[in-house]
């Protein structure tokens, strides 16, 4: 649930606008617009024939980190930094991106709140997302399973005997 939906919607605005209509990144066709980002000719010039004329080009911020020697896999404080700096998960640029706009989106502040009971509700509520981003990722996984074991059917129904004689 957005805490402040017009203050959401203008952040992302924004970064529509940065994009000047480039939805996708140009080496792998990534379309959330969370982690897209513009690469200057300066910071890459030799990036694509585009760059060379002087344009700008849209990539997402794993590759990003991958093509100026950052790592890809960042450090996500899922309390947040201030909360409980040794708490963190390893993801990717573009996931860590987008689980900090969730927060953000959530109004969940990544301060030390001043006391116990409002630290306690900041962690809380980042759990919260957290675990709702980890529902949704089980439920993408559990379809796509769905989908894979209907193909072996089709396809292949002696699958199912594999298994039976491996036991």
């Amino acid at each position: 649930m957005e805490k402040d939906p017009i203050r959401s919607d203008k952040r992302h605005s924004k970064r529509e606008r940065r994009l000047q209509g480039d939805k996708a990144c140009a080496f792998c066709g990534v379309t959330d617009s969370m982690v897209l980002a513009r690469l200057t000719p300066e910071k890459f010039l030799a990036l694509t024939d585009r760059a060379r004329r002087g344009e700008s080009i849209t990539v997402c911020g794993n590759e990003i980190n991958a093509l100026t020697g950052r790592t890809v896999v960042e450090q996500d404080h899922v309390l947040g930094r201030n909360i409980e700096p040794g708490l963190t998960l390893p993801l990717c640029r573009n996931d860590h991106v987008i689980e900090t706009q969730r927060r953000q989106d959530a109004g969940i502040s990544m301060s030390r709140p001043p006391t116990i009971p409002e630290l306690l509700l900041s962690a809380l509520s980042s759990l919260a997302q957290f675990f709702s981003t980890l529902v949704e990722i089980c439920l993408r996984s559990t379809e796509r399973l769905v989908k894979h074991i209907a193909i072996l059917d089709k396809h292949f129904p002696a699958w199912r005997k594999l298994e039976e004689e491996t036991e």
